[in-house]
Formats: structure tokens, sequence, C-alpha cells
């Protein structure tokens, strides 16, 4: 059904149905998709958009102001409703719709519908005929719970076709990790109670299990049985382990809650989500969106449907912001999850994780907001239109000795720790020594990082120092042909090493003030001070390691094996060189020759 707006009274045209409706608008001659939504009543739903504008956030109602027609599709109940909707976002991703995750699915644990059932991590739709436990929000967690099932009742990990060709067992049974039902070491009967425990498992109900564990470990006890009793105690050590690692406190009661934490600022929404199944808590996720004007209850629905229109195990959800009393009943309606707002005191410490964990979320986000901010004004600054990827060098050495180089990078809006790198650049390519000089040092440590092709080019190189450091880095690049690609620039320290007095030097030779660009200044000293620091780490490393084993390498008689013997016993070169000839002799392999050796090594010294 096709509904114009510019028609009179149309919205009396709209049923008072259970269904799906479609905002359209104009553009060039084509209909253009704005939002997909839901009702129970679509009459209701429909006539809120026109009736209450000035309840509406600036999004929606922008939106409103572009509708040109409306399409109904009537259900015969919500569910149909939600199913419908829940499609046509995922599949014409309307503009004005808000999505809260990615096009990955969340992680489940399948118990497949076999005679010989395997336990395994699964991403993708449900079916009827397998056992699903889920979703996690982190997939970690589902394959250390998967692993951990395996290892507790030995479950086949094979596929059905491995399975059904196999003539002996695999080296999982050699480990003792699989019962091997492939070839009939163990009765169906038997495999198939070892699955039973491991869905109670997965739902938590680890007592009956021990409960069941215990009584079968008593009978092989009393059949004197010992060997398959502590097999059995074994188990029991785990779960119980496991257990109390991870039923969450002041949960006695097996509840199924996920507790939803929403904050925003000017620019976003940002929402925190912990899952508690069985009392454990199995995971947290995060989600920042715009923010647009929306009502609470606009983002809180949009979440819901996204996260919960099919298969949630969650009994309750709780939500850190007051919501309506319709909106409830009309939330549990769809989805049969009762929402609370008012928190009871079992979930009161972990409101306080909840509020943490957004906090600092916000607090991140708004980090990364500056340096967005800064990179916007390097650009400027530097007259290009966009810069994806920073690279900052430093060069660190102790008077000249153990000269080592960092390089660290900005890429897509963050500073990423994943990509330093680090260099050993005491020698040059015909074995000179560096001594110190940073010139040297830093081209050596250029001149391998363009080697490697596989790592992207920056559109902009820092280096901390001044003019010499800059023309130094400017004749790099021109000797290797990237000067037309990468812009070179410095940074350095102004009067009393104030940050607010750095100066910049761009590849031109123009000098650029703190105060003309603080975001671009922030963004520039972060990543020279990350150089810095990630340089002298790995200096202060090498030293420390040279200090602890030079003096051995010294001692031609001694080998990697002997010298590794001797560092584990005394802990240093220090301490084995107040050692006496009697207590090297202590160490294996070291008898009294060597002993004397590794003696008048240290003592020869003094």
């Amino acid at each position: 059904m096709k509904i114009y707006v510019n028609e009179e009274n149309f919205l009396n045209i709209i049923p008072k149905s259970p269904g799906v409706y479609k905002f359209y608008a104009k553009q060039k001659n084509e209909d253009l998709l704005l939002y997909v939504g839901k009702a129970i009543n679509l009459f209701n739903r429909v006539k809120s958009y026109f009736k209450n504008q000035n309840s509406l956030s600036s999004r929606i109602s922008l939106m409103v102001s572009k509708i040109d027609f409306i399409e109904i599709t009537i259900t015969d109940n919500e569910l149909s409703a939600l199913v419908i909707e829940r499609n046509l976002i995922h599949s014409l991703k309307p503009k004005y719709n808000i999505v809260f995750r990615d096009d990955k699915t969340y992680p489940l644990i399948k118990v497949t519908n076999h005679k010989y059932p395997r336990v395994e991590v699964y991403r993708g739709k449900v079916n009827e005929k397998d056992k699903f436990f889920g979703p996690f929000p982190n997939s970690e967690i589902v394959r250390s719970n998967v692993d951990l099932i395996i290892k507790i009742f030995k479950l086949r990990t094979c596929s059905d076709i491995e399975f059904a060709n196999r003539d002996r067992p695999c080296v999982l049974y050699q480990i003792n990790r699989c019962s091997a039902p492939c070839v009939n070491y163990i009765s169906n009967e038997d495999y198939q109670e070892q699955v039973d425990l491991a869905i109670d498992f997965l739902n938590g109900t680890y007592d009956k299990i021990a409960r069941n564990l215990v009584t079968v470990m008593n009978n092989f006890s009393e059949k004197n049985e010992f060997e398959k009793s502590a097999v059995i105690r074994d188990k029991l050590f785990m779960i119980k382990k496991l257990r109390d690692s991870q039923i969450v406190n002041n949960y006695n009661q097996p509840i199924n809650i996920d507790l939803v934490f929403i904050d925003s600022n000017r620019k976003n929404i940002f929402i925190y989500l912990i899952r508690v199944r069985k009392g454990i808590y199995v995971g947290d996720k995060h989600f920042v969106v715009d923010n647009n004007g929306e009502l609470i209850e606009e983002v809180f629905d949009e979440f819901i449907r996204e996260n919960y229109g099919f298969f949630s195990q969650a009994d309750l959800l709780y939500c850190n912001k007051e919501l309506e009393q319709d909106f409830i009943d009309t939330i549990y309606k769809f989805y049969k999850i009762k929402i609370i707002t008012k928190p009871d005191s079992t979930i009161k410490h972990l409101m306080n994780t909840g509020n943490v964990n957004i906090d600092k979320i916000k607090e991140q986000y708004n980090k990364n907001n500056e340096l967005k901010h800064g990179c916007d004004e390097l650009c400027k600054l530097l007259n290009i239109s966009s810069i994806n990827r920073i690279e900052c060098i430093d060069i660190s050495h102790n008077h000249g000795d153990n000269t080592v180089g960092s390089l660290v990078v900005y890429e897509n809006e963050i500073i990423d720790s994943s990509k330093y790198r680090k260099y050993n650049i005491d020698k040059d390519e015909l074995n000179n020594q560096v001594n110190g000089n940073d010139l040297l040092a830093m081209r050596l440590l250029l001149s391998r990082r363009f080697k490697n092709r596989n790592i992207a080019l920056p559109q902009l190189i820092v280096v901390d120092g001044g003019i010499n450091q800059l023309n130094n880095l400017k004749k790099i690049l021109i000797d290797f042909e990237l000067c037309d690609k990468i812009i070179s620039m410095a940074i350095f320290k102004g009067n009393k090493r104030n940050p607010e007095n750095d100066k910049l030097i761009l590849d031109n030779g123009k000098i650029i003030e703190y105060s003309t660009m603080n975001y671009a200044f922030k963004l520039i000293q972060k990543l020279r001070d990350e150089a810095h620091r990630f340089a002298i780490g790995h200096h202060r490393a090498r030293q420390i390691k040279k200090m602890t084993t030079s003096y051995l390498d010294d001692i031609k008689s001694i080998g990697k094996k002997k010298k590794n013997a001797l560092l584990a016993q005394f802990g240093s070169s220090k301490n084995i060189s107040k050692a006496s000839v009697e207590e090297l002799m202590k160490i294996p392999g070291i008898g009294q020759e060597t002993a004397e050796i590794i003696f008048n090594h240290f003592h020869s010294m003094e």
C-alpha cells in the first residue's frame, strides 16, 4: 500500500494493524528509501511522526520534511513485522536507520544434531535441528569454552566426513583429548552422557554436573577402579575452578541478563553492553554512533532491534536511563524481554563496572577525536586533502653505543601501537660503526624501512630535531625518489622545554608556533613522545641484555647451554663474578677446569 503525504487526511488511510512502514523521498526521479520501521499499531506509530513533530529529534524532523510517500506492509502479528523490518534494514540499508553492528554475526557455540554430536564455534543463521548457545560478544570466550569442553568431556572435533571414514583414532585420542567414538572406543550411550554434561556446562548448571560426576567417581572408587576415579576427580577440579572464576558475585540463581549503559556527548552516542548468562559474565562490547539529537527511546529501540531481533537468551535487560512505561511495554510485546531501569542489589557491582567502562570509552573516543582534529589541521597547514598515515622516527644511544631507532605510526585516526617498529643500527652496510652519528642512523633506519614494500607509505614523516635533522630527512627522501610522495617535518623543543614552546619546521623551512595550530601540535607531540619512549625502552632493554651476557660472551670455552645454566643459577654476570670455583662447579656440565677459567676471567679484570 502506497500513501502520498500531500494527500488530504492521508493518515486516515493507514490501518491500525501490526506491520512495517517505509518512508520514501523523491530524488532525481528516483524513489529514495529513508527509513524502515515496525509497529504494533501502524496508524498510531506513523501518526506520531507528523502530529508530534516538536518532540522529534533534529535528525528525524529533517527526515520527516523529506518524506514524499509511505509504503505500508500489513502483517499477521508483531513477530512477522519484526522479521520483515530486520531483513529490509539489512538488505536496503535506509539512510536514517541507526546501525549498531557490522555485518559479522556474534559467534555461537553449536552442538550438532548427530549420533555422536560435536561441539564447535559457529557464525551464521540458527536452525531447529542443532542446539545453539550464546551469542557471545567476545570470540575469545567462545573458543576458550569450546576448548575446555573438549578437554573435560573428550568430545570429537572432526568433521562428519572425517568421522565416517576413520579406521583408527587420531592424535587427539593419543593425547587424551577425545574419546574416539569414530572407532567405537566409547559406546553411543556413554558418549551421549558426556554430551549431556557438556550441555549442562553450557547452561551453567555446574552443581548438577558436579553431583553427577561425584556419583560416578564414588562408584569407580567402590569398584577399586582408581584410575577412572582420578579422571573424574580431575574433571571436577577443572569445573569447580572455572565456576569459581566465572560466576558473578552475588548471583546464586541462574540469571540471564544484559546490562546496557547509554551515554552521549555533543557528537556521539555511546552504548556499553555486559552479558551475563546463567550467572556467568560471558563478555562485553561497546558501540558508538553519531549523535543526531535522537531521544533515548529511539536509540534504544534501534539497538534492541539490531541485537535482540532473534535468538536472545536474555530474560532481563537493564538500562541505566529512565524509559517511558509505554516503551517498556512495547519492547516486551515485540521481543519478550523485560526491561528494568532500577537495579537491585545483585547487579550493583556490575553497574559500577559498566559506568567505569563507558566513561573510559568516552574518554578514549574524545582523545581519538582530538587526534582527528589534529590531522585535519595538518591537512590545512600542508595544503593537502587528507592524511591517512603519519610516521615519526627517533634515535637513541648511550654515548654512541647501542644505537637503536624507533618508528611510530598514526593511521586510520589512531596512534596504532601494533604498527610500531624498532631497529638495531649499531653498524652500517659496510660494517662501519655508527658511533652516535644520529644523521647516519636515521638514514640506515629509513633505508631499511623503505625497502619493506609490504607497508604502505606515509603521507608525512616527522623527525625529532631541528633544521639539520629535517634537511637530512629531505635528502634521504630525494635519494629514495620519494620527495614527491612524502612530506617531511621536524619538531624541536623550545624555551625551557615547555610543550607550548615547541615549534614545527615544515619542509619549506617555515616555522610554526604552537598557538596557531593547537590540535596539530598535540598530535605531532604525541607521536614525538611515543617515538622517544619506544626508542628509550628498546635501548634500555639492549643495555640490560648486554650487561647480563657480554662478560660471559667473552669467554670462548662457554657455549650457549652453559651460559644459560650459569645465568639461571646466579641471575646475572655480576653474581657469577662473585662465585667461587667450588660454587661454579655445582652447575651441571661445568667441571673444575671450566670453573677456573670463568673465575680467572672475572678476577683478572680487577
